[in-house]
């Protein structure tokens, strides 16, 4: 056994001591080290059990899944008999947290991945061909080497996202089980074939709109290029250095470069063409002095067009990681409907916004809607309807399990009965812990 440099055992009950010989024991033959965090140190709720020493906290962040951390728990139960009480505390973090953490840590390798892709489909343009098909008035064989160039990337990427999703979805649906009732004993099935199923659905999906917004990105550009006179070459480079944007993003890009072509014809003052370019990229402020070259002007549209392709990434990065995430938590309720741990008549979801002052108006009106297992939730703002968040790109919503009052009920019942056989009998605490999350009303925990 160890223990935390700020644990102290000074005052620890002798029972105490005995006790965790025991636990140390049923740790070692599940494979991991017993950790001791709190013994009559820190602070704990008042009257609570540590500081007569009858109380104290024990590491389970080692232990995968809450089925291992409850496995343990039990055994521990069992081997210390009905002297000691041992609890199962729960995180203190909700659901949307939870949620926002693994698409948090998800989202890098997720926008590594497009960016890979792009850039990959990018080298594979031949510009030299292209170049030759937009001077003889080919636009078809143009557009047609630029998709292919994409689509022959894509499909790698397609797979880096399946796996990625299906990543994503297992360890929510993990993290999921420590909101499910106490009675409820539910371990989410990395083997299930749905997470499978879902994540090549989902990924093909993903896939087969950003094909489509690329396409009309390609169309966009070529159109608008050579209505404003753009040369060839030109746009044989903005065509290879759209792939990957959407047509609003292809849109933007023409139009900036049209806007500081126009002011520079003008000869605009350079105070009205710093304000015009920032208003219009968003971004860079040109320094007067250096002028307007046309490399200059290359550059900026650049810098401009990384810039949307980062938050493109960004996008669709941050969108699927909290679909993938909320589609865990729905598919570990699933297997405990199917499983008959739960009752699908009386389990409810409920809609969680994040509470901060990112909150957008089409989220905000759906904090707290209440709809079936199966049933979706329909936003009051545009009637889209969606099974889980999220709403719209990037939202960072999430939902909640609700069980109706009868079978939560039971659950509470039945947790009494096994107290009230205690009552009149002076008991000792061992916690077991995730952060006291329910310390106000129970005599002690496990932690």
């Amino acid at each position: 056994m160890r223990w935390l440099d700020t644990v102290r055992f000074k005052d620890l009950h002798p029972a105490m001591v005995l006790a965790l010989w025991r636990i140390e024991d049923i740790y070692e033959a599940h494979g991991t080290e017993l950790w001791m965090t709190s013994g009559n140190d820190g602070k704990h709720m008042e009257g609570s059990k540590h500081y007569s020493g009858r109380a104290v906290d024990l590491r389970t962040k080692t232990l995968k899944g809450v089925a291992a951390k409850r496995t343990i728990r039990d055994a521990a139960a069992l081997a210390l008999g009905p002297m000691f009480k041992v609890l199962l505390e729960r995180s203190m973090k909700k659901e949307w947290e939870i949620l926002h953490r693994l698409a948090d840590g998800a989202t890098p390798e997720f926008r590594r991945a497009f960016l890979k892709a792009v850039m990959a489909s990018k080298a594979d343009i031949p510009i030299g061909k292209m170049t030759a098909a937009l001077n003889g008035g080919d636009f078809e064989v143009a557009f047609r080497l630029a998709v292919d160039a994409w689509e022959k990337n894509a499909g790698p990427w397609r797979n880096d996202t399946s796996r990625q999703l299906r990543d994503v979805l297992e360890k929510a649906g993990q993290a999921a089980e420590q909101f499910l009732p106490r009675s409820i004993t539910a371990s989410f099935d990395v083997t299930n074939p749905e997470a499978v199923r879902w994540a090549g659905e989902r990924s093909t999906t993903l896939l087969d709109q950003v094909t489509v917004d690329t396409k009309r990105a390609i169309r966009r550009i070529i159109a608008r290029s050579f209505r404003e006179g753009i040369p060839v070459q030109q746009i044989a480079r903005d065509l290879r250095e759209v792939v990957g944007l959407t047509e609003r993003q292809a849109e933007s890009i023409v139009r900036y470069r049209s806007q500081i072509l126009g002011l520079a014809a003008r000869k605009t003052a350079g105070g009205d063409l710093q304000d015009a370019i920032k208003k219009q990229a968003g971004r860079q402020r040109i320094p007067a002095r250096r002028g307007l070259t046309a490399q200059r002007i290359e550059t900026l549209v650049d810098r401009y067009r990384q810039r949307l392709l980062r938050e493109r990434a960004e996008t669709i990065a941050r969108t699927e990681t909290m679909e993938a995430s909320n589609q865990g938590q729905l598919q570990l309720w699933k297997q405990a409907v199917n499983s008959g741990l739960i009752t699908e008549s009386q389990t409810k979801r409920k809609f969680i916004v994040t509470p901060d002052d990112r909150l957008c108006d089409i989220c905000a009106p759906m904090r707290g809607q209440i709809r079936g297992l199966n049933e979706p939730f329909v936003s009051p703002k545009n009637g889209a309807q969606r099974t889980v968040p999220p709403i719209h790109p990037r939202c960072r919503c999430a939902v909640g399990l609700v069980i109706q009052r009868q079978q939560r009920a039971q659950d509470v019942q039945f947790t009494q009965s096994q107290l009230n056989k205690a009552f009149g009998r002076k008991k000792f605490s061992i916690l077991d812990s995730f952060d006291a999350a329910e310390r106000a009303d129970r005599e002690a925990d496990f932690s």
